[in-house]
């Protein structure tokens, strides 16, 4: 009898989970073996540089997810219109603030002066998610460094936000950032 398959999808799901949960550095190989339910010399086939093409490849398949969640601000449209959109999705996809942040979670334990690919990865992405939230400020008429401002003030909260959901179990900072995320990006009518 062969030994049960695992898919690639099965085993990234295991390894986000586990990455959000511990990070990467709390996050040990006998944990990924035993939520993959794969041996360490399966590990290493499919993640020949181990743990840190894991999270690479995590990370690569959370970035595809959160292209779909935040892809109504690249539609067309009414900009608040657009952003209510995305903001509707990241409260579903962030289940309603208790879910948390990979980007974050993958962070810990990174000093900045041991920054390595993953950590390069984690600030490519965190700047994708602010130049997200720019593009749309600008087109609602804010300046270029005023746009920068808002994208970055509203990625601060979102974050801040999802840290109390996750310790406390209170979702009503995230949930306000939800519905204010309009205002924050494109500002009062």
């Amino acid at each position: 009898m062969r030994p049960k398959t695992t898919s690639d999808r099965e085993v990234l799901l295991a390894l986000t989970a586990l990455f959000r949960e511990h990070g990467f550095e709390g996050t040990s190989l006998s944990m990924i073996a035993e939520a993959t339910g794969l041996k360490r010399a399966s590990l290493y086939h499919r993640f020949p540089d181990g743990k840190s093409d894991m999270a690479l490849a995590v990370i690569d398949f959370t970035c595809d997810e959160f292209a779909e969640v935040l892809s109504p601000l690249h539609e067309s449209g009414p900009v608040k219109t657009r952003i209510r959109k995305a903001a509707r999705n990241l409260d579903a996809y962030y289940e309603g603030g208790l879910r948390s942040c990979l980007v974050d979670s993958l962070s810990v334990g990174t000093r900045a002066d041991q920054r390595g690919v993953v950590a390069e990865r984690i600030a490519q992405i965190m700047d994708g998610f602010i130049g997200s939230f720019a593009k749309v400020a600008r087109e609602a008429g804010a300046s270029a460094s005023e746009a920068k401002r808002r994208a970055e003030d509203a990625v601060v909260s979102f974050e801040g936000s999802l840290v109390v959901g996750r310790s406390t179990g209170n979702t009503k900072p995230f949930k306000r950032w939800v519905q204010s995320l309009p205002e924050i990006l494109a500002g009062d009518d």
